[in-house]
């Protein structure tokens, strides 16, 4: 007697999904994540212009960053935000009330699906690819929404955002360990060195020689003119 395995024709309506080869434990036996266009995530809005409005505490961005603080907000909430025209590959994330002006386009409505999570879909996308003009970097909101992305159910969106929030924190001290390095590293080099119109630095080795060469010794230790 012959077996065959078992198999099942997926029907018209089926919708495809896709399986990550990385998946936190708890997701491992759920169901594939469903491909959807952005448009059936989210709305795209607009930018407008600013400078009718007051001073204020509610930023205002445009596609290069913050540029000033007005007296209104365009919207308030958690939103993912792309450039229209200039800088196009790098999304931010907002929360609260904002302004964004019509070079930088903001999201809301979200339909299943997290602000967070959708930030890290777009830090993942190559966005010069979706450029639409030969001289200033652009994108459309047209093109934007038709670009399609793999989605999991909430709770495994909101572990996957927690996770990579929790990166972009580390990474983020790190930046900052490394700036204060810096600076104490050019602090060091403007008293090591003399100064124009000087002949002697402001802070000098003990010995004669580097430490770690010869017989100096190997310490970092400096003395004061």
């Amino acid at each position: 007697m012959s077996s065959k395995a078992n198999t099942t024709t997926p029907k018209p309506d089926d919708k495809p999904t896709l399986t990550p080869k990385l998946r936190f434990p708890e997701f491992r036996d759920s169901v594939g994540w469903e491909s959807k266009p952005f448009a059936k995530l989210f709305s795209i809005g607009n930018g407008r212009d600013h400078k009718h409005l007051a001073p204020g505490d509610v930023p205002v961005y445009g596609s290069g960053g913050y540029m000033r603080s007005v007296d209104e907000y365009l919207y308030d909430g958690e939103s993912v935000c792309i450039g229209r025209k200039g800088t196009i590959n790098n999304p931010m994330f907002l929360t609260g009330k904002f302004w964004t002006v019509d070079t930088l386009f903001y999201t809301h409505s979200f339909n299943q699906c997290l602000p967070k999570f959708i930030f890290s879909i777009f830090q993942s996308i190559d966005w010069l690819k979706h450029n639409e003009a030969g001289g200033v970097p652009s994108l459309s909101k047209t093109n934007i929404e038709k670009i399609e992305t793999a989605v999991p159910s909430l709770p495994e969106q909101q572990k996957i955002a927690e996770c990579l929030s929790t990166v972009d924190e580390l990474m983020a001290a790190q930046a900052r360990k490394l700036d204060a390095l810096k600076t104490h590293k050019k602090g060091l080099m403007q008293q090591l060195f003399p100064r124009e119109g000087e002949t002697q630095p402001r802070l000098r080795f003990p010995n004669s020689k580097m430490p770690g060469s010869g017989s100096a010794k190997n310490s970092l230790t400096v003395s004061r003119r």
